[in-house]
């Protein structure tokens, strides 16, 4: 069975969107609205692995529950089947999919310069005015 985009995991209903803004010392702050899991993943990508911001939005997710991992395209099951706290059920989707979150950011540099992206699982996009 698949989730459908509107529910959580298991058809759950899904929570209220979660917000997140980051300003570290001597960092351009940022603001993330989405739920918990992906706002995690994304600022991973962003801080750690020095993401731009549609790239760190795009890649894919994974989503874990007591007995179940979901993975979207481009993670796959024996990269973490086996590890410590990983359930032994593992759900490879065939496509992105909204189940995993849709993060949308700003990112705003202290020259004033303002970066948007958006989610294309929620069929976002990120845009700013002005120079």
């Amino acid at each position: 069975m698949t989730p459908s985009p509107s529910s959580g995991p298991r058809g759950t209903p899904r929570s209220r969107p979660a917000e997140a803004i980051l300003a570290p010392p001597q960092e351009t702050p940022i603001y993330l609205v989405d739920n918990d899991d992906a706002i995690v993943q994304v600022l991973v990508a962003l801080l750690h692995h020095d993401s731009a911001p549609e790239t760190a939005i795009a890649q894919p997710r994974l989503h874990v529950e007591p007995d179940l991992l979901s993975l979207e395209p481009g993670l796959h099951a024996t990269t973490f089947s086996g590890l410590p706290g990983i359930p032994e059920q593992i759900q490879q989707w065939e496509a992105q999919s909204l189940f995993f979150g849709g993060v949308h950011l700003v990112r705003h540099y202290d020259n004033g310069r303002l970066e948007a992206a958006g989610d294309p699982r929620r069929g976002g996009v990120g845009r700013t005015l002005g120079g």
